[in-house]
């Protein structure tokens, strides 16, 4: 099979497998054996940079055998500015999810009947509404962590 892009294509590509890469494995120390396929395609498809008159934007290290992305497509796609704002929204949306949950397992081990499911939903949105209305004036401005060993001291 063959698959002809423009350069316009090639460079929304290239910007595209960068941002799978960072999620793939932008949190890892190491490539695990099972991943190892999307960084060699990553390689094949950045390997064609040269041919795609992008070679401004992703270049060759001879001394690692790979292609990475230059200073110049960080500086000049919005690659950057896409996963910041991905995991900004992540962050707020995890954050609030993560507290209504605690706060309601909390609340339902004494307050719910297990099987009254209407009550605990809405109870957990109204939870979730409630730090989201939290955040949204706040941030973090008012979020603290108690230390429960120094707190049973007391």
């Amino acid at each position: 099979m063959k698959i002809n892009f423009t350069k316009a294509e090639y460079k929304t590509l290239i910007e595209m497998l960068e941002i799978a890469s960072w999620v793939i494995d932008g949190h890892r120390a190491d490539e695990p054996e099972e991943l190892k396929r999307y960084n060699d395609l990553k390689q094949k498809i950045f390997s064609y940079a040269k041919k795609m008159v992008a070679d401004d934007l992703i270049s060759y290290d001879r001394k690692f055998q790979k292609y990475y992305a230059t200073r110049k497509f960080e500086e000049e796609t919005p690659v950057d500015d896409l996963m910041e704002e991905f995991e900004n929204e992540i962050f707020w949306e995890e954050l609030i999810e993560r507290l209504a949950k605690r706060d309601m397992d909390e609340l339902a081990s004494h307050a719910f009947e297990k099987d009254d499911l209407e009550k605990i939903f809405i109870e957990l949105h109204r939870l979730r509404e409630k730090y989201i209305e939290e955040f949204s004036n706040n941030g973090l401005a008012n979020l603290r962590i108690i230390n429960a060993k120094s707190q049973s001291k007391g």
